[in-house]
């Protein structure tokens, strides 16, 4: 509310002082507007969806293997496809029989790699950036997923195991740090003396972890430590931790990284029921890359609402349209990176020489049939599209493009543009991940959208067509 109050004052103070029309003054009024309206721009039945469907991810938990091969979102197209590429050809030694963890060493640009070989534990909603996060939970134990976008790169995923969630636990503990004297772990001798102590029951835990444990920031504490669940602690910590099975038992002496440890269990919360964690689920949906397709749900619901794509008296033309491009996909030809193409006009076959100026005429749908953009004039006004402005300013043009580029264009668009010939005119069926992604394209092109594109390849700019006199 204080937001808006200042945004009016604003605007006002600016109105009488005469700088409502400078580009400084513009710019923020700007910014106003998209955070006073953002909170809004959620479609509740869409949020509904997502978090029940993490809801469902908190009661399993899902362990996989990853090869990530890096990709930044505003990379090149050239660069993206150089990384689907690669990550294909990760994936497909995999299918041919080479081990996983060997081919993740080889390919994987994340970091602990080296450690882990790919192996990322044990995992549940919320805990990896959401695309990894589904791509995960609807691959099977044993399977090979194909390369998933997120913000960091393309990944491959290997799930290799199941089980029902553990929800958290609470635990003290004592620590030893390492120790060595010659061949002897002196710190596994003092975590097995204070075991003893501790079964034998004439100091409390609470005592014992006051006098010997190596961990400051809990030996004056009882070795509490804080409420923890599934991927929260180092795998030998957790596995002894959530091995107990009754408040007050103690663990045996075990070894991590850090240490020798013994641990008490002091309480236990299975995943609690969906009404008990409904509104942190939301704020967790809200905060994280769910939400951007509740805000491309909502801005769809609105543009049908509203006529902002297509009104009601485009909608046939938007079926037709659908039908035909059905038509033209059941016989399409699939390549290897997932694109789909159907070259309906050849040419004379020629190809162009790399480095040579071509021109490319397309019309770009998604899947609904609407037309986002197209360089025909006809295809624009058919469509309800038709700007006069661009149609006076001689915009209604194929562009110019030098073959051979592998860069300015989304992957899909290269690899379709490169399977024609002069004169040719193909419709491409491109993938999310080899076009605008889970970004999508602004207010146009949706998140994790499929899209459909319509392309020619031409050597010049075709003459002007004469217009009718009125």
């Amino acid at each position: 509310m204080q937001m808006f109050i200042n945004f009016k004052l604003k605007v006002h103070a600016a109105k009488d002082a005469g700088l409502d029309t400078v580009s400084k003054f513009k710019y923020e009024l700007n910014g106003y507007r998209a955070q006073l309206a953002r909170p809004y721009m959620t479609d509740q039945s869409k949020l509904d969806e997502l978090m029940k469907e993490a809801y469902a991810h908190m009661q399993e938990e899902v362990r996989a293997s990853h090869i990530l091969i890096e990709c930044k979102p505003e990379a090149l197209a050239a660069d993206t496809l150089k990384a689907w590429n690669k990550a294909m050809e990760a994936r497909k030694k995999i299918l041919a029989g080479e081990k996983f963890a060997d081919v993740a060493v080889k390919y994987s640009t994340d970091p602990s790699v080296k450690k882990n070989f790919g192996d990322l534990g044990y995992f549940t909603a919320f805990q990896m950036v959401y695309p990894f996060e589904k791509g995960a939970y609807d691959t099977k134990v044993g399977e090979t997923s194909m390369p998933i976008r997120t913000k960091y790169g393309y990944h491959i995923i290997q799930v290799t195991g199941r089980r029902p969630a553990r929800g958290e636990i609470h635990v003290s503990h004592i620590m030893v740090k390492p120790q060595k004297e010659g061949d002897k772990d002196m710190a596994e001798i003092k975590i097995n003396e204070i075991y003893q102590k501790a079964l034998e029951g004439k100091q409390t835990f609470e005592e014992l972890c006051s006098l010997y444990s190596d961990d400051v920031t809990t030996k004056n504490k009882g070795g509490e430590l804080p409420w923890f669940g599934t991927n929260k602690m180092v795998s030998e910590f957790e596995e002894a931790a959530f091995g107990l099975k009754a408040d007050k038992e103690i663990s045996k002496p075990f070894k991590t990284t850090y240490g020798w440890h013994i641990v008490k269990r002091t309480g236990y919360k299975p995943v609690p029921a969906y009404t008990a964690v409904e509104k942190e689920i939301k704020t967790k949906v809200s905060k994280d890359t769910r939400a951007e397709q509740t805000r491309a749900s909502f801005l769809k619901k609105i543009g049908k609402e509203y006529g902002f794509v297509y009104n009601e008296k485009y909608a046939p033309v938007k079926a037709a349209r659908v039908a035909e491009l059905a038509a033209i996909r059941a016989t399409a030809i699939k390549t290897e990176s997932g694109l789909e193409y159907n070259i309906i006009k050849k040419g004379a076959g020629v190809k162009p020489a790399d480095g040579a100026n071509v021109y490319i005429h397309y019309a770009g749908y998604l899947e609904d049939g609407s037309l986002f953009d197209s360089s025909y004039e006809e295809v624009n006004k058919v469509c309800g599209k038709y700007d006069k402005n661009r149609a006076d300013q001689n915009g209604y043009q194929p562009f110019p493009f030098q073959y051979g580029k592998k860069d300015g264009l989304i992957p899909g668009f290269i690899e379709g543009l490169y399977k024609l010939s002069f004169g040719d005119k193909a419709v491409v069926f491109i993938p999310s991940k080899l076009g605008y992604g889970e970004r999508g394209a602004g207010n146009v092109i949706p998140p994790n959208a499929n899209i459909i594109f319509e392309i020619e390849l031409l050597e010049g700019i075709p003459p002007p067509v004469a217009k009718e006199s009125k």
